[in-house]
């Protein structure tokens, strides 16, 4: 199942919520465009916005992202940009 779609999206999306600060709005065009593009089954998306559950099983869920995507786009808001970053990088090591 390795590279079964062409691109991740990691970032703030607030599902199920109605935000539409910046961040937001950024990382739900890019998401809507690529998959305009590429079709919705090649664009996986991962949403940082889920609270504490969310934190213990984000390595996880970003180690999966890495296994199955053969591109990553990651679009962290400014606080989350020190922990993404590294955790993605060290992820894509292995």
């Amino acid at each position: 199942m390795k590279n079964s779609c062409r691109v991740g999206i990691c970032g703030y999306f607030g599902f199920g919520k109605n935000l539409l600060n910046g961040q937001t709005v950024k990382t739900k065009i890019v998401a809507e465009t690529l998959q305009e593009k590429l079709g919705m089954e090649q664009v996986r998306l991962l949403d940082f916005a889920k609270g504490a559950k969310n934190l213990l099983l984000l390595p996880f869920r970003l180690l999966a992202l890495l296994h199955v995507c053969r591109n990553v786009i990651i679009l962290p808001a400014q606080n989350s940009l020190r922990f993404f970053v590294p955790v993605l990088a060290l992820l894509n090591v292995f």
